[in-house]
């Protein structure tokens, strides 16, 4: 039992699991997303929606906010997980009709690309990043 214990411990000092930091996403942040689930981000401004304004509040891993700039009831709810040297992201938008689930990873201080899918059958890519 003392060998299984001491592995477990060696294995959390050498591969530490660790979150986004408390207040990283306390600002506004612009999502764009396209319509076309291909891996790759290329929004249009007649089909698509570019750079939508949000209002983001977190704490530790985890984040929160809505829409700053269009009257719209969604909510968006959220947490980031960083290991082994990546930061991966997933959020979720509400509204009364309306629900979408966003998967991704961060690739640059601020900027997290992704995939999103919703009800309606849409999807795409996404990119959220600090104004």
């Amino acid at each position: 039992m003392r060998k299984i214990f001491s592995f477990f411990m060696f294995l959390l000092a050498y591969n530490p699991i660790s979150h986004a930091g408390s207040g990283e996403f306390n600002d506004i942040w612009l999502l764009t997303r396209d319509h076309i689930l291909d891996g790759k981000l290329d929004p249009t401004k007649k089909n698509d929606e570019v750079e939508l304004s949000m209002r983001l509040n977190s704490h530790h891993n985890k984040f929160s906010g809505e829409y700053a700039e269009i009257k719209n009831d969604s909510v968006f709810i959220g947490e980031t997980y960083t290991a082994r040297g990546t930061t991966l992201i997933q959020f979720f938008q509400y509204g009364k009709t309306f629900y979408v689930i966003h998967n991704g990873q961060k690739v640059d201080n601020n900027r997290y690309v992704g995939t999103w899918f919703a009800v309606g059958n849409l999807s795409g890519d996404f990119e959220l990043r600090k104004k």
